[in-house]
């Protein structure tokens, strides 16, 4: 699972005013941050549900019907962006700590990325190293959530 950062995405933009703001609704982070709001809600949702985010109440906008929720920004974890993976997945690249709903899938996605880190440190030592020699007969296995298991894989 890769975690690449990249800087000026919309909701890199969008993290970096919500951190200056530190209180302010969906139509502020639009408007302050020159974006298109197209899927700003989806991520302010996923950043509530991972408790980054606390809704705090309503805001009446002059002039127009209705009112926007006013949100306050509660876990400030650093200037990078969570990024909300798929099945419902947000990665801190903060913290480097993953959240999910399904507890199971965040500790699969947080393993994963520590077998990438490894892999990485491991290509880094000279192939004549030691630890690069005894690490290499050890073979990592990760295991993906969507593997469906068949008569095959049981054994009697």
């Amino acid at each position: 699972m890769r975690n690449i950062i990249k800087p000026n995405t919309n909701r890199a933009k969008a993290w970096k005013v919500m951190r200056v703001m530190g209180k302010f609704s969906a139509v502020d982070i639009i408007t302050t941050a020159g974006i298109p709001g197209a899927n700003i809600h989806y991520y302010m949702f996923g950043l509530t549900k991972a408790g980054y985010l606390v809704k705090v109440g309503w805001r009446r906008t002059a002039g127009q019907a209705g009112a926007e929720m006013v949100y306050r920004l509660v876990r400030n974890t650093g200037p990078q962006p969570p990024i909300l993976k798929t099945l419902h997945l947000l990665y801190d690249p903060n913290t480097n700590e993953y959240w999910s709903e399904d507890p199971e899938v965040a500790a699969l996605a947080a393993a994963e990325a520590a077998a990438e880190e490894r892999t990485r440190q491991l290509e880094a030592l000279p192939l004549n190293s030691p630890k690069k020699k005894v690490a290499l007969k050890e073979p990592v296995r990760l295991l993906s959530p969507r593997r469906k298991t068949s008569e095959a894989d049981h054994v009697d």
